[in-house]
């Protein structure tokens, strides 16, 4: 007996529960689907009553997207720490144990999400047809990237479809911090720091884009 080693084997950590799961892919969708508060935010400026006195104010069009996107993302950083505080207590959700990581990637996430609205509602000129493409658009990409269930693949198309998704990016960045790597959701193309890259690139990529057909539109 006195050569038998007791071995425990913990995987807490490697693998979500149900719960953990479902908390980040419903994160995820809450914070793209809030593209609306951006796209609703700079539409009141330029395609309502308020669009003459902003037509005619010394701020331009950066200034003002800015300001916007800020308060945005404010916005929504604090509804997600609020679902995450929530799930945590309640339902012991694994968010991880590094906070100022787990917020950044929170950020990341609703820089990207309300600079998506903000251009979507200056191209098409109207907050209510921007809104209906965001609902439409966040309903798909969260399916699309494992909402039914998980997602895997080894399939390089498929793994190139998901990459088109701005949910995957950060749905992917969470579940890699979470669960340092062990859990995969298809074939990746970039390390756990790479999928906040491209966030970003993508937020100021619709940002200049956002910037530029606004300043053609209060011409």
């Amino acid at each position: 007996g006195g050569s038998v080693k007791e071995n425990i084997i913990s995987i807490e950590g490697k693998r979500p529960k149900a719960m953990d799961y479902w908390a980040v892919i419903i994160l995820v969708l809450s914070i793209m689907n809030s593209a609306s508060l951006g796209a609703a935010s700079v539409g009141e400026d330029y395609f309502q009553a308020v669009s003459v006195r902003m037509k005619s104010s010394p701020l331009s069009a950066f200034e003002i997207i800015s300001g916007k996107i800020l308060g945005c993302v404010f916005s929504i950083f604090i509804q997600s720490i609020i679902v995450i505080i929530f799930t945590k207590l309640v339902f012991n959700v694994n968010w991880g144990n590094n906070l100022l990581l787990l917020a950044f990637i929170i950020i990341s996430s609703a820089v990207l999400s309300t600079a998506f609205g903000s251009v979507i509602c200056m191209i098409t000129g109207s907050v209510n047809k921007a809104a209906s493409i965001i609902v439409i658009q966040a309903v798909i990409f969260t399916t699309l990237v494992g909402a039914l269930g998980q997602t895997s693949s080894t399939n390089i198309v498929n793994s190139i479809i998901f990459h088109l998704s701005p949910n995957f990016y950060a749905q992917t960045a969470l579940f890699d911090y979470i669960y340092k790597g062990m859990f995969k959701t298809n074939i990746q193309f970039f390390s756990f720091s790479g999928y906040i890259i491209p966030m970003w690139v993508l937020s100021v990529i619709m940002f200049m884009l956002a910037d530029f057909v606004g300043r053609r539109k209060i011409v």
